[in-house]
């Protein structure tokens, strides 16, 4: 649950950071929980400036880059904590899926 948790609050983060900035707007999360094996899929999705943060490569983990504070490291944390996360973007809306099992 914990990583569920960190993962949504590092994507929830980052709307509200950049997809509408400056100005607001509103997210979505959905949560569905699958049996066979046991998984939750949570989609959030906003209707905010495009982005796919997959499409980046990943975050430098130099202590060089960690100390310069270059960013990144937010996406790079939901990818190596969830199974599968999957961006797209479909009827103006960013959606990123995020998949863990246990």
């Amino acid at each position: 649950m914990f990583q569920i948790r960190l993962a949504v609050e590092e994507i929830f983060i980052n709307i509200t950071s950049y997809a509408y900035a400056p100005g607001t707007g509103e997210a979505e999360i959905r949560c569905t929980l699958l049996d066979d094996p046991p998984r939750a899929r949570i989609r959030i999705m906003d209707s905010g400036k495009p982005f796919d943060p997959l499409a980046r490569a990943d975050a430098d983990t130099s202590e060089d880059a960690l100390l310069a504070r270059e960013g990144g490291l937010g996406i790079l944390l939901v990818k190596d904590s969830m199974d599968d996360v999957q961006y797209s973007y479909e009827n103006g809306k960013n959606s990123l899926s995020i998949l863990k099992q246990w």
